[in-house]
């Protein structure tokens, strides 16, 4: 077979959202039947804010 080393393997994207845009994500998640949207706020609610100036991950905080 014709199989990819792990390390070859793309990484994926990484997106920075901000707290106005997933407070409206999880708006509408909510609106939703909670079957079709329960793994995507899992991810979204433990998403971690990531500091800018200091270029690293300050750990996960939830929104207000």
């Amino acid at each position: 077979m014709d199989k990819k080393p792990i390390d070859k393997q793309p990484k994926p994207k990484q997106y920075l959202v901000d707290s106005k845009q997933l407070q409206d994500i999880m708006k509408y998640f909510m609106t939703r039947p909670y079957g079709e949207v329960y793994s995507l706020m899992n991810i979204m609610a433990t998403l971690k804010p990531f500091n800018l100036e200091e270029d690293k991950d300050v750990g996960k905080k939830w929104f207000r």
